[in-house]
């Protein structure tokens, strides 16, 4: 799996230095980035020794990221249109995020002007950010993998891992059974490095049909 990660660094470089890069290639570029941040996080599970069992919390949120990375991915690579749906909910969040952290009920010193100069930053990019979609509803990671067909599938594992990642009665409930843990473990990382496999196919496939991109094997 990891040497199939390696190549995905060229390709970001590639995707960066694109003289005008679609919306398309910009979600793909955000999403190929988050994945290699979840990539370090597998490691650092797969790698580490003793874990405690909040590691149970940390596998189940690197697991889910993976899920929903893989979905997300699938819908940007249908269509330009898509990409630019993407891209829009993306500003849509940050401008969410910056108006809840100026407000008096969340305002901290501290974060007040990091707050302020991201709006300026949002604003900026909505001057030239894609329409498609823009004043819509965000977009739901359940919603589209039930129009992928696998609506099912993706509910029961979200709902099982959030339960697990989050201080749930069952999160809790399961720390306290020591025997229990590296069996939990062992299925959520299978689920993870599946998902994570399934992710790379879908970039390998992509990067075979677009000659703007480095070879596979680069």
């Amino acid at each position: 799996l990891f040497e199939r990660i390696r190549p995905l660094t060229a390709m970001t470089v590639a995707l960066a230095s694109d003289k005008s890069p679609t919306d398309q290639k910009h979600a793909l570029r955000m999403l190929v980035a988050a994945f290699m941040q979840y990539s370090w996080h597998l490691v650092n599970v797969i790698e580490g020794a003793n874990m405690p069992p909040i590691s149970i919390g940390y596998t189940a949120w690197i697991a889910r990221g993976f899920l929903e990375l893989r979905v997300l991915l699938q819908y940007v690579l249908q269509s330009e249109e898509n990409g630019s749906r993407f891209m829009s909910d993306a500003l849509n969040d940050g401008v969410e995020s910056v108006r809840a952290f100026l407000s008096p009920a969340t305002r901290h010193p501290e974060l007040a002007g990091l707050a302020e100069e991201g709006r300026k930053c949002i604003a900026d990019a909505l001057k030239t950010a894609p329409r498609t979609g823009a004043a819509a509803a965000h977009l739901n990671t359940g919603r589209i993998a039930a129009d992928l067909g696998i609506g099912e599938y993706f509910r029961l594992l979200n709902k099982l891992l959030s339960k697990l990642l989050h201080p749930t009665a069952l999160s809790v409930f399961v720390t306290q059974m020591p025997e229990k843990w590296q069996p939990i473990l062992d299925s959520i990382l299978k689920n993870a490095l599946e998902e994570a496999s399934s992710f790379l196919t879908r970039i390998e496939e992509y990067r075979a049909t677009n000659r703007t991109l480095p070879p596979t094997e680069s």
